[in-house]
């Protein structure tokens, strides 16, 4: 696709978000378009060059294409999106330059969204050396709009923007879309569109169980003794509230729970019985945490040879009091569950079907 088809596409889509255009919009079928170079006209905003940050990869990642998810970040410094699917496209360096360019131009009206509705389905993260995510950009074609990670300019609607400023604004939103194209990833109009294509594709299936022994995976998940305070000192650390705890009938166990983290614990000694993790906030130890691609989580393991994109992955240490049970979807990370062995063994119900809690 050309970049003027690219962008005549943008102006005449029409999505969920029908209504959120009147004068912007007709200013805006207005505008030329001419090939993007070195020339190109500029607002004359002076901007910080984007991502700011020394990074060595860009992936390109989807999300929020399932029927009720509306996140606004693929990664924004602190935790993925719950709605990241797969293990990303590798994105060439020309690509990434280009994407560079773009957005450390005036990105003002688009960081305050054209329209009031942001449904990001594509999302850029770089990552440095170490393979840890440092920057970002998340995109909304449909509600015209990005976010930018770390904030190297300020959304900005005061003063308002010049119908130049628009026109401008529409025309990066084309260049992004064309650049996203070359990526390989498919921009629709509808998000049942995009439902469907996430139903058909075989690049985000999940499937099977794999059952490890790995004494020093393990050993970094809450410590040598998984308890209470350990919860409490990881929850600190993100910030996350706990909240007043459940006391269970007669003397058994206390539930404990926060955002996306529930906790059930020994009522007398204050070990951790069995926690669900459901928050992408919430990082173990050896720094996995929900939202991770199969092929991330995979690197944490060290050496590995099992069957690939597996829906459970059951990790135990070589006389682990606990287990660890992880959960993927559509090749992510959804959900981690820690249990005490003895617990599971004497229980009556199995741990997928029951006493497992769930996370908020």
């Amino acid at each position: 696709m050309t970049i003027e088809a690219a962008h005549k596409d943008s102006l005449n889509k029409r999505g969920s978000c029908d209504d959120r255009r009147t004068k912007l919009l007709t200013t805006c079928l207005l505008i030329t378009v001419v090939v993007w170079g070195p020339s190109q006209a500029h607002s004359g905003v002076k901007t910080k060059p984007f991502p700011g940050v020394e990074y060595t990869y860009v992936k390109a990642y989807m999300l929020n294409l399932g029927k009720h998810t509306m996140e606004g970040h693929i990664f924004d410094g602190r935790a993925w999106a719950r709605s990241k699917i797969g293990d990303g496209v590798t994105v060439d360096p020309k690509l990434v330059e280009s994407f560079n360019q773009v957005v450390s131009r005036d990105m003002k009206p688009l960081l305050a969204g054209l329209s009031k509705c942001f449904i990001p389905r594509h999302g850029l993260v770089y990552y440095d050396s170490e393979h840890k995510p440092v920057a970002s950009i998340t995109i909304c074609f449909e509600c015209e709009g990005l976010r930018l990670y770390p904030k190297t300019q300020k959304p900005s609607w005061d003063p308002p923007p010049s119908e130049r400023d628009v026109k401008r604004a529409f025309k990066y939103l084309a260049r992004l879309k064309y650049l996203m194209g070359q990526v390989g990833f498919p921009v629709y109009e509808r998000r049942a569109q995009y439902v469907e294509y996430l139903k058909n594709s075989a690049a985000y299936k999940s499937g099977g169980t794999v059952e490890l022994k790995l004494p020093g995976w393990y050993q970094n998940v809450f410590g040598p003794t998984p308890s209470l305070t350990a919860v409490k000192s990881a929850l600190a650390r993100i910030k996350l509230p706990l909240l007043p705890p459940v006391v269970r009938p007669t003397d058994g166990p206390v539930s404990y729970s926060s955002e996306g983290v529930t906790a059930i614990v020994d009522r007398t000694s204050s070990k951790l019985l069995r926690a669900a993790i459901t928050t992408p906030e919430f990082r173990l130890q050896n720094g996995v945490s929900v939202g991770l691609s199969w092929l991330d989580f995979k690197r944490s393991l060290g050496a590995y040879e099992g069957p690939e994109n597996p829906k459970t992955v059951t990790i135990t240490g070589a006389r682990a009091e606990y287990l660890v049970r992880l959960k993927f979807n559509e090749r992510t990370l959804r959900r981690i569950e820690i249990q005490k062995i003895e617990t599971e063994r004497k229980s009556t119900v199995k741990p997928d079907a029951g006493p497992l809690p769930t996370a908020p």
